[in-house]
């Protein structure tokens, strides 16, 4: 059995260890997709990796032309050749012995519960951070990220973004979740068929791409135990929003686009086969927007996210502050 793995990379210096994780704690076949959006002094070598059984495809951009995690996403799978499995993670993430074994029948149990083989196994990775020898050490009893495995639900935050909540898992089995998250992906190899939206920057992405498995037929579960771990905060790393001048503007426009396709979603006849945790973000989130296009304005700018803008045209930002 094989399985494709995307991976988005933005001049990540955990993208190698990642890698070499993935790689030397599974024993399936492996089709690994890394986009690397870094300078030329950062690029991974990943040639090390590659033998019979593992084969990666690398894409590299400029960080200048770095447009967004949905683009970014959407190039990782274009080498997808109909494995048997599909996982997405993030540059910065470790894996247990044996993760792959484990999450196929973690996914065929899941399967089982929900009597069909569209199901996605996701949920928010456990902790893990870096010593002062910059050595790998598993979060135990984090409050914030907790080694625990937990399950999730949307919601609209104070800055009107859509984000996952973690709640507390109710049983000892894989459990239905309402959204997914996209630094751990776990499901059958079609769902990369599914695709995704370019013009998600960021905000909205997991959400999005729930929403569009969801009304494809596609069930989330949270699996019962801790396949892999995440590099949470990660102080000093270098941010994309940080390095583009233009990305609060990119990330405006993207949540705009968001409002369109939701104020879309609700016109159409389907509007009723998302879950009701689905529609209430979708309505609270397009409550905030209506919110922020009835502020007032100033020849110097309004603040949104904490971010001024200069002179709105159209009712959108054209030059950030």
């Amino acid at each position: 059995m094989s399985i494709f793995v995307s991976i988005a990379a933005y001049r990540d210096d955990e993208t190698a260890d990642t890698i070499d994780s993935l790689v030397k704690n599974s024993t399936h076949d492996l089709h690994v997709s890394v986009v690397q959006q870094c300078h030329k002094n950062e690029y991974v070598d990943t040639s090390q990796w590659e033998d019979d059984r593992v084969k990666i495809t690398n894409y590299w951009m400029r960080p200048g032309n770095a447009k967004g995690a949905g683009y970014a996403r959407k190039l990782a799978l274009l080498p997808f050749k109909n494995e048997d499995y599909f996982v997405q993670i993030d540059s910065h993430t470790q894996f247990v012995q044996n993760w792959d074994s484990k999450m196929i029948a973690t996914l065929n149990w899941a399967m089982a519960i929900d009597r069909s083989n569209r199901v996605i196994l996701s949920q928010f990775p456990a902790g893990y951070t870096r010593n002062e020898l910059n050595e790998i050490e598993i979060l135990k009893g984090h409050s914030k990220y907790p080694d625990t495995p937990q399950k999730q639900k949307p919601k609209v935050n104070g800055q009107g973004q859509i984000v996952a909540q973690r709640l507390d898992k109710q049983t000892n089995g894989p459990e239905l979740s309402t959204t997914l998250l996209a630094g751990y992906i776990f499901a059958p190899g079609d769902f990369a068929l599914l695709g995704y939206d370019e013009n998600i920057i960021f905000w909205g992405e997991e959400f999005m791409l729930a929403i569009s498995a969801w009304m494809n037929g596609w069930r989330i579960y949270s699996p019962p135990e801790i396949y892999m771990y995440h590099h949470y905060g990660r102080r000093g790393r270098v941010r994309v929003w940080k390095d583009l001048s233009k990305w609060s503007i990119m990330d405006y426009e993207s949540q705009e686009y968001q409002a369109s396709v939701f104020r879309e979603l609700m016109d159409s006849p389907n509007y009723h086969l998302l879950h009701d945790e689905h529609r209430e973000v979708i309505e609270g989130f397009l409550d905030y927007r209506g919110e922020l296009a009835k502020q007032s304005y100033t020849e110097t700018g309004f603040f949104s996210n904490n971010i001024v803008y200069t002179e709105i045209v159209n009712g959108k930002p054209t030059q950030i502050k």
